[in-house]
């Protein structure tokens, strides 16, 4: 604390006066006043005195005045403290302190170039108040067209670019409609700079978009902008069409024109049945028609064609209308042949590409035949195809034999065409022609389909500004201007082409570039550019293509600006935002196209890059795809920022797989919207990157394994843990990295079709073949990935194609995938080094995705495959001379081969080919003509397979086989001795001294594949075969490279699904209809079930009505989960409900399943249902999918099932009858059980009978019937004695926790359930239902069958020596009928004493077969069942009206009344049991009446029964007879 000033106001003698002005702090004031009080107390500086008025805040505000800390401050007065405005607030009427906006009121002092932003209590003034604006707005749009709209924001020039930390986008949307209104809504949740509006999304009308930019500055202060636009969605016209192409012909019978395939409502509001078809027909020789049959079918057309109208040429028009909807019309000529011509019709396949009538030139295209009277399926008649483009717009040249070559990607001679994309570039209507010869007759037919090519936009021009500028720093926009077009809207992509070495694909016609930007407009937003071209001056081409929407397009390239390197060395990215996908991918790709071209530098240069790169490969893993525009932009920068592999760190090789991984997962769930040649330049951006990605981990790997090669890593448990997780890392990468190229590779193959051009991406020195090919062609077939470039192939033998189970499908085809890689890709596996050569791989799978699984081949069947090898350096070679015969010497070579199961291979290069030479080989020992293992004589007789003409064996070369050598050890030595036969001299020889010189070349090899599971190369399965070479490696076999056996669940895009629910609960209706069916059933099932719950509780302790007990089959139902629903056993907890609700749960759980690891089938079974083609999907495969989908779904409900079953009752605190019961059964029978029992044990054998089979009725044990006379009607009525709800083993509280799982599982199941049927859409949706029904049926007829099968097995094992026990127990209870009866206290807690015995009955019965003596076998203290007599008895029990009730609804005491008969005892069962003597014997009464003493139940206090000398109270009443 200091003394800032100090004035002398005046003098006095003997004073001084002084004034101290001090700048404290709050806090020291109080610390002030008491130190000067401490001063002013002894006088030692006179008298002083303080004046003080000073504020405070905070905390102590708070205790002083109870202001608010924000707007108030607390100021002390004269008397007291109070509460004043902050500067920059206003005291309002209210009384509360407000902010002063300084910005709306004019009294800013900011100047006119800066934006004012008001803060609490000042404001501040601020150049970097984000511009934004909105591109793509204010226009008319149908609904059928994607919009795309594109935010640009823009900052004052003075504003501090660096100084942002943060940009939010906040898209809100204003419509009438109120689905249009949800939908926008959840598009919005992605937060996305600019947002892409699919098809049929916006209701017709206006729609305003709203967006707020929010940018955050270095201070935190929020800057805020806002703008809108409005766009108008109107109706699209209706598309009308007619299958089978412009033109065909037909026979006499009935003519069908089939409208419906062709025709729809492109805005997706209006089906079949909403459009009305008009036809007409004109004929120009008659103007006679066939007359029309009317038919319930939409859109179809049905005429009889009348054997006069033959050569007669029919034009029939369609028009399609509707209310308010813009007609559409089409036509198509009909030409009346003999019925013996073959009829084809031509059928555009819309997911290949593009279909008419207008067709997207930059697309590829398929047209597919098919011929309704081909007899396909006969073996004396062929078809042969030709197609022929016969019509053209005038100046398009006609197509000659090379042109039809390069524009078709399949042969013209097949049964349908492929057409390149950017073929047809001429505007106009172009007719292709397909003719079918039948032979033997030579009978031709013929169809033509007619597509139109809309004309490109007008061309424009563009240029870039700056025209000059520097990489990283500069900022550059692209303008283009003169570009017209009526098909709007059009899209402007602005592509750019740097030293990048990007991929190549050989089916594609398009020039794979990189995206810079996409937009709705003609400018693009301030950008970024990656650096120039050094070779050319570092200028950079930039190519524009403006698109209209039918796909017409147009390509000018402005010139090229120059992008130079930035001088400093060091360079910053400043991230604001992820949100922004094309600003933030052309600051990336700028950054890493400078830091690529810096080159070798200092090794603290290289480090500074290596961390950068880090750092941009996470930033991109950030970003937020959402469209195939994102897909390419992302993978762009990734192009960039891995193109020097030696700079990419494990981190940042992670980071990129893990992006890669993110875009094939997205690329496969949208795919089915896109066209096939953009799928192909997006695999190319892909390839590029992950075979940077790969070679980095390799560089990185070997690193690792060189620089810890020579440690001893176990002494440093710190190194080991870090080289660890460095391989870890470098196998997450590879891994990924090559499940994206398998997922693309699967993509591409679901557009190829059967025998047409494989499709053949390259980059660098990966090789990725794809190919689709026919079942007949599949056997015996060269297999190779690119004959030009590489010599690797693989052969399939025909007996291994049989087992891919192809061969009978009708047009079936098998896709291949093969890949041949000069790197070895697994680097990182411990025994990488072992690998010499390339490595190549195939793998076959499904039309679907499907992988076939080749295993356990025969040796005929093996799969053969050439590699070349490329590792010739480390061969052994040998130069030697033969000796002279007569000399009694050979020559001995020796070496070592270092690895185990390894075979043999030496090559022989002689001066002389016509000397044979004669070879020895022995392990260890030198080798002789005496002493050798092994010998042959070179050279042999050439061989080749017949499977290649271009391989055959060496005749100069010995192949020694794994099985003959089965070297075992490592570094064994071998002895090789040569000598050459012997011959007839030369003209300056003799034969003496004559010998021969030779260079031999010994190669050790072993064919390996790589194990996925183990992450090691393995010889398991293969050999090296005969044909291998100096140049190539020849390896045979049995099995693929894949040993898994689980098939991963498909994948689900839960965020792009839940989009497209809006529009597919109205277009793909099956899932919703089967998950709403469901949930109805159950209700209705539970309804009914507890209905009947709750009537079966009131009559469970009924005795009257004529009740057979149940059989063998009825209890077995009990286990049988669907069965025991509609008749579960009465003693049961497991209630009707609960039963249906565990139905319900399972039925959930293998829909769940069944569609989560549903494949389709590519097999063509369809069925016919009202009309409606469904396809059928059943195969063996579904059947075995069906069963693994029910014993996954099996566990959980088993789980929920015993929860049911074992719960106990919830009991009130009163006494158990039954404790009472064997309470006094114990005393009397010493200890025969215990006094109290607790209740049952879950796996308790006491109660193991509970659920057990019973096979005996009320009079089928000994003949003799038990029942009662009705005394009113004296007809005889059955007993059927109590049957008592068992108790478990569980506490009563587990029954919430069972129904929480019901809840979830079903609640988890519809979810997911509705999701993947929204992913697959409606074909593969209804595909999968029959799947479903095949799952519900193995549960329903197999599982649960075998389910009740093994537990009564396991019942009967665990339960059959219990009986004993049992017996015991039954008997203890018999002879509590000589004690007296106890009223329960409330309600009643136990069973009776009747429905215990009754319930041990139950449980004696599981095998009636056995003798009563075995059932009930006794203790040698009790007399046995056998010994003891069974007079003939019944037994009557009357109850009371309580007695009909349950056991819950009893308020007051209940009666229980054993009635015997003159000659019967008092057992219950005397039939089965033995006589028992009565409690009492019948008395008479006055009158002759005999009346018999009847024990009533009393209540018994719980302290009464718990003191031993408390008597029971006794109530004896008389029933008169």
């Amino acid at each position: 604390m200091g003394v800032e000033n100090m004035r002398v106001l005046r003098f006095r003698p003997g004073s001084v006066i002084a004034v101290y002005e001090l700048n404290i702090t709050e806090h020291t004031i109080p610390e002030l006043e008491l130190y000067i009080r401490n001063l002013t107390t002894d006088n030692r500086i006179g008298n002083l005195s303080i004046q003080s008025n000073y504020t405070v805040f905070g905390d102590e505000a708070l205790v002083r005045c109870h202001c608010e800390l924000d707007s108030e401050k607390c100021v002390e007065g004269k008397s007291n403290w109070t509460c004043e405005c902050r500067e920059g607030y206003t005291r309002t009427n209210g009384g509360t302190c407000e902010d002063v906006d300084e910005c709306a009121l004019g009294i800013d002092t900011c100047s006119d170039d800066s934006d004012c932003v008001n803060t609490r209590g000042s404001h501040i003034c601020s150049f970097c108040k984000p511009m934004v604006s909105i591109l793509g707005g204010g226009r008319t749009i149908q609904r059928s067209d994607r919009l795309q709209l594109n935010s640009v924001i823009e900052y004052s020039p003075k504003c501090a670019i660096e100084s942002i930390r943060g940009i939010r986008y906040d898209w809100t949307f204003n419509s009438t409609d109120e689905m249009t209104q949800r939908r926008l809504s959840q598009l919005a949740r992605t937060q996305q700079a600019d947002i892409k509006i699919q098809p049929k999304t916006m209701a017709v009308g206006k729609v305003t978009f709203f967006l707020t930019v929010v940018a955050v500055d270095d201070r935190g202060i929020e800057l805020s902008s806002q703008t809108s636009t409005t766009i108008t969605v109107t109706f699209a016209p209706l598309m009308a069409g007619i299958l089978g192409g412009s033109r065909r012909q037909t026979s006499n019978g009935t003519l069908t024109l089939d409208a419906a395939t062709l025709s729809f409502d492109p805005n997706g509001l209006l089906s079949c049945r909403n459009l009305t078809y008009t036809w007409a027909c004109t004929e120009r020789a008659n103007n006679e028609c066939p007359e029309p049959r009317p038919t319930s079918d939409c859109g179809k057309f049905l005429a009889p064609v009348k054997p006069e109208l033959f050569t007669r040429v029919f034009t029939f028009t369609l028009t399609v209308s509707a209310p308010e909807r813009i007609k559409g019309r089409a036509t198509q000529i009909i030409e009346v042949v003999m019925s013996s011509i073959p009829s084809p019709q031509i059928i555009c396949e819309e997911l290949h590409g593009t279909c008419g009538p207008v067709i997207n030139e930059g697309e590829q295209m398929k047209l597919m035949s098919n011929c309704t009277n081909c007899d396909q399926q006969s073996e004396d008649v062929s078809y042969k195809y030709w197609w022929t483009l016969v019509a053209s717009p005038a100046g398009y040249s006609e197509w000659t034999d090379r042109d039809y070559d390069n524009n078709l990607l399949n042969e013209r001679d097949q049964d349908y065409l492929v057409l390149k994309a950017n073929v047809f570039n001429k505007p106009g209507d172009y007719t292709m022609r397909l003719n079918i010869t039948e032979n033997p007759t030579n009978f031709v037919g013929y169809a033509e389909y007619i597509f139109t090519t809309n004309g490109p936009p007008s061309i424009g021009s563009c240029r870039v500004m700056p025209p000059d500028g520097t990489a990283s720093i500069d900022d550059f926009r692209i303008c283009c201007e003169g570009f017209h077009d009526p098909d709007q809207p059009l899209t402007y992509n602005f592509l750019y082409k740097t030293d990048i070495d990007i991929a190549s694909v050989n089916t594609t016609s398009t020039n794979v570039l990189q995206l810079l930007y996409t937009g709705p407009e003609n400018c693009t937003a301030l950008l970024k550019l990656p650096l120039g071209n050094r070779s050319d001056n570092y200028r950079l081409p930039i190519r524009v293509q403006v698109v209209d929407k039918y796909g017409g397009s147009v390509t000018v390239e402005p010139s090229p600006p120059t992008v130079r390197p930035p001088r400093v060395s060091s360079i910053q990215f400043n991230n604001t935002t992820t949100k922004d996908v094309q600003k933030t991918t052309a600051e990336i790709s700028s950054i890493a196209s400078v830091l690529n071209a810096q080159g070798n530098t200092t090794a603290n240069m290289t480090q500074d890059r290596v961390r950068l790169r880090d750092s941009l490969t996470a930033i991109v893993q950030q970003v937020e795809i959402v469209t195939l525009e994102h897909v390419q932009q992302v993978l762009g920068a990734l192009e960039h920022v891995t193109a020097v592999p030696m700079e990419l760190a494990n981190n940042a090789q992670v980071d990129a797989s893990t992006t890669l991984k993110d875009v094939s997962e997205l690329v496969m769930n949208v795919s089915g919207d896109s066209g096939t040649e953009e799928l192909e330049v997006l695999s190319a951006h892909m390839l590029t990157v992950a075979v940077n990605v790969i070679s980095a981990s390799n560089i990185r790997a070997i690193e690792t394994k060189e620089r810890n090669g020579n440690k001893n890593m176990t002494s440093d448990p710190d190194n080991v843990k870090q080289v660890l997780e460095q391989v870890e890392k470098n196998k997450e990468a590879t891994t990924r990295v090559l499940g994206t190229i398998n997922t693309f590779g699967t993509i591409l193959l679901s557009r190829k079709t059967r025998d047409d051009k494989p499709t053949l991406l390259v980059s660098k020195g990966f090789l990725l073949s794809l190919a689709n090919t026919s079942c007949e062609r599949l056997g015996e077939r060269t297999i190779r990935t690119d004959e030009e470039r590489v010599g690797a192939f693989f052969f399939l033998p025909e007996k291994a194609a049989k087992q891919m189970d192809c061969f009978q499908k009708r047009n079936g085809s098998v896709g291949s995938k093969t890949f041949w890689t000069q790197e070895n890709p697994h680097g990182y596996s411990p025994n990488s080094g072992d690998v010499k050569t390339g490595v190549q791989a195939l793998s076959f799978e499904r039309k679907e995705g499907a992988v076939i699984r080749l295993n356990e081949l025969q040796d005929e069947a093996r799969i053969q495959l050439i590699t070349p090898r490329i590792d010739q350096n480390n061969d052994f070679i040998i130069n030697g001379t033969t000796q002279p015969e007569n000399s009694g010497n050979i020559t001995v070579h020796n070496f070592n081969i270092s690895e185990p199961g390894t075979s043999l291979h030496i090559f022989l290069e002689s001066q002389d080919d016509q000397v044979p030479l004669r070879l020895f080989l022995q392990q260890g020992n030198d080798a002789s003509p005496t002493d050798y293992s092994w010998n042959t004589s070179l050279p042999l007789t050439k061989t080749s397979p017949q499977w290649s003409r271009n391989v055959s064996a060496d005749p100069f070369s010995w192949f020694l086989s794994q099985e003959e050598l089965n070297i075992t050890e490592e570094d064994t030595p071998w002895s090789l001795a040569a000598q050459h036969e012997p011959r007839s001299p030369r003209s300056n020889d003799t034969e003496e001294n004559f010998i021969a010189r030779y260079q031999i070349t010994i190669i050790a090899a072993r064919c390996l594949f790589f194990d996925e599971e183990q992450h090691l190369w393995e010889d398991r399965g293969c050999k090296v075969g005969p044909f291998t070479t100096r140049d190539h490696l020849h390896c045979l076999c049995n099995h693929l490279t894949s040993f898994g056996f689980f098939v991963a669940p498909n994948r689900l895009d839960i965020r792009a699904a839940l989009l497209k629910i809006p529009d597919d609960i109205t277009t793909n209706f099956i899932v919703w209809a089967t998950v709403g069916t469901a949930f109805m059933l159950y209700f209705i099932l539970l309804f009914w079930a507890r209905g009947r719950d709750i009537r079966e509780k009131k009559k469970l302790r009924r005795r009257h009505g004529n009740i057979v007990r149940g059989t063998s089959y009825n209890r077995l139902l009990e286990f049988h989960l669907w069965a025991s629903v509609v008749r579960p056993p009465s003693h049961s907890t497991f209630t009707r409900a609960q039963r249906v609700s565990c139905c319900f749960s399972l039925l959930m759980l293998l829909m769940v399943t069944n569609i989560m690891f549903f494949q389709q089938s590519t097999e063509n079974n369809t069925i016919y249902i009202g009309g409606s083609e469904i396809p059928l999907n059943i195969s063996l495969r579904t059947v075995i999918l069906g069963l693994t989908c029910t014993l996954i779904a099996f566990p959980p409900n088993v789980i929920i099932v015993l929860i049911f079953r074992n719960l106990s009752v919830r009991r009130q605190k009163t006494v158990q009858l039954d404790n009472i019961i064997q309470a006094r059964a114990y005393q009397e029978f010493g200890g025969v059980h215990n006094a109290r029992r607790t209740g049952p044990g879950c796996l308790d054998t006491q109660n193991c009978t509970s659920d057990a089979v019973s096979t005996s009725s009320g009079s089928e044990h000994d003949g003799r019937r038990r029942g009662y006379i009705d005394p009113k009607t004296g007809v005889m009525h059955q007993y059927r004695p109590p049957v008592a709800q068992q108790d478990g083993c569980l506490p009563w509280w587990f029954l919430f926790i069972a129904w929480f799982l019901i809840f979830a599982i079903v609640t988890l199941s519809a979810f997911f359930t509705l999701l993947y049927g929204v992913q697959y859409g409606r074909s593969k949706a209804e595909a999968w239902l029959f799947a479903f029904l095949m799952s519900f049926l193995t549960d329903m007829l197999l599982v649960q069958p075998l389910k009740v099968l093994l537990i009564v097995i396991f019942v009967r094992l665990l339960c059959k020596n219990q009986t004993k026990s049992t017996s015991q127990f039954r008997k203890a209870l018999l002879q509590w009928k000589k004690l007296p009866r106890a009223k329960l206290k409330g309600k009643l807690g136990s069973q009776r004493l009747a429905d215990q015995i009754q319930d041990l009955d139950e449980r004696s019965s599981v095998d009636s077969s056995l003798p009563m003596d075995e059932r009930y076998s006794s203790e040698p203290s009790l007399p046995s069942t056998a010994s003891i007599s069974t007079p003939d008895d019944s037994l009557t029990t009357h109850g009371t009206d309580e007695l009909d009730t349950s056991t819950e609804d009893i308020e007051s005491a209940s009666y229980l009344h054993f009635e015997t008969l003159s000659d019967a005892s008092s057992d219950p069962y005397p039939s089965e049991y033995g006589e028992l003597e009565a409690p009492d014997a019948w008395t008479t009464m006055q009158g002759g009446e005999q009346a018999r003493p009847v024990h009533t139940e009393y209540e018994v206090d719980t302290a009464e029964d718990n003191d031993s000398s408390a008597k029971p109270f006794r109530q004896i009443s008389y029933k008169l007879r």
